[in-house]
């Protein structure tokens, strides 16, 4: 599973897991809240929920909308959710952990 993670400038055990919106974990908005989320004194981590699948292009006719969203089915996400939340445990010492979500992540 791709990952992006951002850790505070100080050691944290606090964490957070980043839930994507229909735009991707790529999107440059949605990694500038998860480095936000560090800035606040979180280890952040926003997985890649759709596992390598394209997300939705705004570009994209609106009407394919709804066939497109069949395919991501939220139900799904249970593995990634669990490398996330091993990845900042295991490999960030997180001890408390919360979870935020957009649009389709929320």
């Amino acid at each position: 599973v791709d990952m992006y993670l951002a850790t505070p400038k100080t050691p944290t055990k606090k964490g957070v897991v980043v839930f994507i919106d229909v735009y991707g974990w790529e999107m440059p908005n949605t990694r500038y809240m998860v480095d936000m989320i560090a800035d606040n004194g979180y280890a952040a981590i926003l997985p890649d929920a759709f596992l390598g699948e394209e997300p939705w292009n705004p570009a994209w006719d609106r009407s394919k909308f709804p066939e497109w969203y069949k395919t991501k089915d939220a139900n799904k996400i249970h593995p990634v959710v669990d490398k996330a939340v091993g990845y900042l445990q295991q490999e960030c010492g997180v001890e408390q952990l919360g979870c935020v979500g957009f649009c389709w992540g929320g």
